[in-house]
């Protein structure tokens, strides 16, 4: 076996603000559907953790050295960057909230 046919798996890591952002937008949701919130949360997350095995397969992102991953079927976006073994999610946002201020 090549050293390039062993798949890497990375680490997802969400910093603190990605993940609060996750959370308010749950906590949103759960006001009218506690049964959506469980299932937007898990979709992202789910999503989120594909990252580790392609963490470079998703679009540049629009600020410098980092990339993007939308959620099929939500108006999701993850905004990351790799750095060695590690997927670091920035930043999460719903739908046309993406600010992309740092």
């Amino acid at each position: 076996m090549n050293r390039e046919d062993v798949l890497v798996v990375m680490q997802v890591r969400w910093s603190p603000q990605a993940a609060e952002d996750l959370a308010g937008i749950v906590q949103h949701i759960r006001r009218d559907s506690p049964d959506a919130a469980q299932r937007t949360a898990r979709t992202i997350y789910e999503r989120a953790q594909g990252l580790s095995k392609f963490p470079n397969l998703e679009k540049a992102g629009r600020l410098k050295g980092t990339r993007e991953l939308a959620v099929p079927q939500l108006p999701f976006i993850l905004v990351y960057r790799v750095r060695d073994r590690v997927v670091e999610i920035n930043y999460s946002a719903w739908g046309t909230t993406v600010a992309l201020a740092n």
